[in-house]
């Protein structure tokens, strides 16, 4: 499954919502953006499940994006190689990053503000939960920034992050946990400002580690 780039199929695998159980299973995917996207569905909809088992995800931005529903990754492969930002910056704002806007100049809080991760869960979306398990014999690789990142915490619906197993590797380190700084930046009609925060306490309880390895750095960064 290859994502060419364009806004209709920058992404190996897309779901808005629609498609309610979706299973990839012994796949190869490859996206400019992203290998998967997963906004699934929010309110009193059905919650939708993506279920990812014996998979590559490679040459993608960003492995995984999920920002709701419930997911498994099982057995994976992800080798993510987007930008973590500009050099000598800090490594928690995200640079450049473009969310969808209202008519007041307002970010929604669409797409997703990315540095690289080999999976990524934004957590700005109030009207629906995230429940992401990892396990087996996985393997994430980020080349410029965080293994896995879990951000931008909003709504009273829960987030939750569990890990099983498996090894995790990035550039700026295995799993991003430095949330007193995490905003990002974006332009707007030529004035620029931030946007997103996040509450560490929030981070801590939604994450589980039952065994999974971070490194906390690699030594090779892409040029």
């Amino acid at each position: 499954m290859l994502g060419q780039d364009n806004w209709k199929n920058m992404y190996g695998v897309y779901s808005n919502g629609k498609w309610k159980n979706i299973n990839i299973s012994d796949c190869k995917i490859s996206g400019v953006k992203g290998g998967i996207y997963f906004p699934s569905g929010g309110g009193t909809d059905e919650i939708s499940k993506l279920n990812v088992k014996n998979t590559e995800i490679f040459d993608s931005s960003v492995g995984i994006a999920i920002k709701g529903g419930s997911v498994s990754i099982e057995d994976t492969i992800i080798r993510a190689n987007g930008s973590a930002g500009k050099k000598g910056e800090e490594d928690n704002i995200l640079i450049n990053y473009n969310p969808d806007f209202d008519e007041n100049g307002n970010p929604r809080g669409g797409g997703y503000g990315a540095s690289g991760e080999a999976l990524l869960l934004e957590c700005n979306y109030a009207d629906r939960g995230i429940d992401v398990t990892v396990s087996g014999n996985c393997d994430f690789n980020s080349a410029n920034g965080y293994s896995v990142r879990m951000q931008f915490f909003k709504g009273d619906m829960a987030k939750t992050l569990t890990i099983n197993g498996g090894n995790f590797i990035g550039y700026m380190g295995g799993i991003y946990e430095n949330h007193s700084k995490n905003v990002c930046e974006y332009e707007y009609n030529g004035k620029k400002t931030t946007y997103g925060t996040t509450d560490s306490e929030r981070f801590k309880a939604s994450f589980k580690n039952n065994g999974g390895i971070f490194n906390p750095h690699i030594s090779i960064r892409n040029k």
